[in-house]
């Protein structure tokens, strides 16, 4: 399983991000310390509910905060509103938000969209989710983004990037979660917002800029990411990185109390940085061992007689063509059926002359190393029914007695026991329904 869970230095932090993002699944979630290193000014949400409570006069130096989180501050406020207006809280809600919405009305310039759109641009995230309401991340990805809210689903048409505002947004006042009352809603049962947040975490690498995990809401998503939905990944990269600014920021990541990787840094624009030129000579060495990949497969399609017979004959090379088919899957298995069928019509080849039996023995080897080489489940369906069948016909000389293999017959009861349960399962349900019954016979119980 791909997770930071070994990482221990700065290099291996930035490679699992890079794997993520070449692979597709890197995911950015974002908190008001990246619209503020983006602006360079102070936007923090205490701030933010000050300021608006001052416009709409109300004396917020009198609040005791102590102790209390902003949602309970911003429902001190309507509450407050609510006296001073003589009106309803819903209605005092309302006059906060439509003031936060106001408030932030923040836009970077020509100099702040040219630093940081070519960084957002070069990390290339799957999805965004902030907790800000500003459009700030927007203005960085025109052309490049839908912007969604709370009440939209996290889904994108093809070439964007979903930002989708988990608190709300700006240009719709009304569904901005501000008040404590507001976060009430978010803990219904089945609330989209809670369950996709979680999965979204849970199927993603998740790197957390400018936002320090004191939301009750996603530090229960990152719960249930955990615990609610542990079933295990497969082995695509996965997990949960935060970036935090620090006026002395250790170089090496360290994990907090929640088990969740931190990495320091000065300034949020310098990890950027460092994490974009490690990315791209990430995607430099994977464009090239991609080429290696095509031109492998192009070999496959229309492989060499040295090829072929090396398959068949060099156990070296057969392992390495096979480590290469299950990392570049997709790429090679279409090639590998033609060039895998090659070597087994080669193993036949030899085996015609009378009294050539070594040549059965060859291909069971072949056969049997491909069954060791992966689990069953990350078999290619169409492999596996080429290995079924090319079982059951080398199945015919596999013994000892005359006109068997006796080689063959060794090899066989040697390895029979190692091919898992689950392939032997496997192997017997496709006999039966295909009349593979000489395989059949030979599998052991």
């Amino acid at each position: 399983m791909d997770t930071p869970a070994a990482i221990s230095t700065r290099d291996e932090a930035l490679d699992f991000l890079a794997r993520a993002s070449i692979y597709g699944n890197l995911g950015l979630f974002v908190g008001s310390g990246f619209s503020m290193a983006v602006m360079e000014r102070e936007l923090g949400w205490g701030a933010l509910i000050e300021a608006a409570a001052k416009e709409l006069s109300v004396e917020f130096s009198k609040f005791d905060q102590v102790g209390r989180s902003f949602p309970q501050i911003a429902t001190e406020v309507c509450e407050k509103l609510q006296a001073l207006n003589r009106t309803d809280f819903t209605t005092a809600s309302a006059l906060l938000k439509n003031q936060i919405a106001q408030l932030t009305s923040w836009y970077p310039n020509e100099r702040e969209r040219r630093e940081f759109s070519g960084l957002l641009n070069a990390i290339k995230p799957s999805w965004i989710i902030t907790t800000n309401y500003d459009l700030v991340i927007e203005s960085l990805l025109t052309g490049s983004c839908v912007s969604l809210g709370p009440d939209d689903q996290l889904l994108n048409p093809a070439d964007t990037v979903p930002v989708y505002h988990l608190h709300g947004i700006r240009t719709n006042p009304s569904g901005i979660v501000i008040t404590q009352e507001d976060y009430v809603a978010l803990f219904r049962p089945n609330e989209y917002r809670q369950l996709k947040l979680a999965l979204t975490i849970k199927e993603s690498t998740t790197l957390i800029l400018g936002y320090n995990l004191g939301d009750v809401n996603v530090l229960t998503a990152v719960d249930w990411s955990w615990n609610v939905f542990p079933e295990s990944h497969g082995a695509y990269p996965h997990g949960l990185i935060q970036v935090i600014r620090s006026g002395h920021p250790k170089h090496n990541p360290f994990r907090d109390k929640n088990d969740v990787l931190i990495l320091e840094t000065d300034q949020l624009k310098s990890f950027l940085v460092e994490f974009v030129d490690h990315l791209r000579f990430a995607r430099d060495v994977h464009e090239h061992e991609l080429g290696q990949i095509r031109e492998l497969a192009d070999q496959l399609s229309d492989p060499s007689t040295d090829d072929v017979k090396r398959f068949i004959d060099d156990a070296t090379f057969r392992k390495d063509l096979l480590d290469d088919l299950k990392t570049y899957e997709v790429q090679l298995i279409s090639g590998f059926l033609t060039f895998f069928q090659r070597c087994i019509d080669e193993t036949w080849e030899r085996a015609r002359p009378s009294g050539a039996f070594a040549p059965y023995n060859e291909n069971l080897t072949m056969l049997l190393d491909i069954l060791d080489a992966f689990e069953f489940k990350k078999l290619p369906p169409a492999l596996f029914q080429t290995i079924a069948y090319s079982l059951d016909r080398v199945s015919h000389y596999i013994g000892t007695s005359m006109g068997h293999s006796w080689d063959a017959n060794t090899t066989w009861e040697a390895r029979k026991g190692n091919i898992p349960k689950e392939t032997l399962n496997e192997l017997r349900a496709i006999s039966r329904q295909s009349g593979y019954y000489r395989l059949l016979d030979k599998l052991p119980d």
